[in-house]
């Protein structure tokens, strides 16, 4: 499997801005520190994930057993969703509109961008449930999984050696972070709704391919649900959160490259 290079241990390392990475550092753990934050009373525990997407580019990470919240600094937008509903609040920071909206009508398609060749592709892989690996790093649980495509007529990843998906292993975790994680990053075929950390193809020329990357793992405590700040206003529909011009300009751009 591609995550089968054993770690030495859990700290920085290189930039992973960079979207090809020579091979021989073990996935994930190179890139990521983990760190411990010190406990407060009466807390939920939670965890804060720093991660680069090939869809979204940088995005920040609050996930705990009642509450996600997921930052997108370059397109001025904040995602929340609690329980036990787990509707989906989107702010747009910059014209301070919000909307909610259910949870299985969340539809990122403007929020995404194709900002890689690849992308299209990388929605049709699809983790292979026979073909997978616990692991433990740092005192968290994860899942390494194989990646296979599901339509063999598109090519793209016709020569790589591997393909593979790494998840979270922790049941308190909600699956609605999980799902609207998937949605952002393009992983329209991936079925497991854990947290995903990862997602990369090994080429044949042992490059990777990096469609999710986390850089950073931090144990947080005292996690408490948001809602939209008072200065916001509701609007009706998630479009409408896109009223400022620099995203209508961002749309256009979406909606012409098609």
């Amino acid at each position: 499997m591609i995550f089968g290079i054993a770690p030495r241990q859990i700290s920085n390392g290189k930039s992973p801005n960079s979207r090809r990475t020579k091979y021989g550092a073990a996935l994930l753990t190179t890139g990521c520190t983990l760190i411990q934050l010190a406990p407060s009373a009466q807390s939920e525990d939670g965890l804060k994930l720093k991660q680069m997407t090939s869809a979204c580019g940088p995005q920040n990470v609050l996930v705990s057993p009642s509450f996600f919240k997921v930052e997108l600094p370059k397109k001025s937008l904040v995602l929340l969703g609690a329980a036990p509903n787990w509707k989906i609040l989107t702010l747009n920071t910059r014209s301070k509109l919000f909307c909610e909206t259910p949870l299985n009508k969340f539809n990122p398609s403007y929020i995404t961008t194709p900002t890689q060749l690849h992308l299209t592709e990388i929605g049709l892989m699809q983790e292979d449930p026979s073909n997978k690996r616990a692991r433990k790093i740092g005192g968290l649980a994860y899942i390494d999984y194989s990646v296979n495509q599901l339509d063999s007529t598109f090519t793209a990843f016709k020569d790589a050696r591997a393909a593979g998906l790494r998840v979270i292993d922790d049941p308190r975790l909600p699956k609605a972070a999980g799902k609207v994680l998937k949605q952002l990053c393009g992983f329209n075929s991936i079925k497991t709704d854990q947290v995903p950390l990862t997602l990369e193809v090994l080429t044949k020329e042992r490059m990777r391919d990096r469609f999710l990357f986390t850089t950073q793992i931090t144990r947080v405590q005292n996690v408490k649900a948001e809602g939209a700040p008072k200065d916001y206003k509701r609007v009706g529909k998630e479009i409408d959160v896109f009223r400022d011009p620099q995203m209508q300009a961002d749309i256009k751009d979406i909606l012409d490259a098609h």
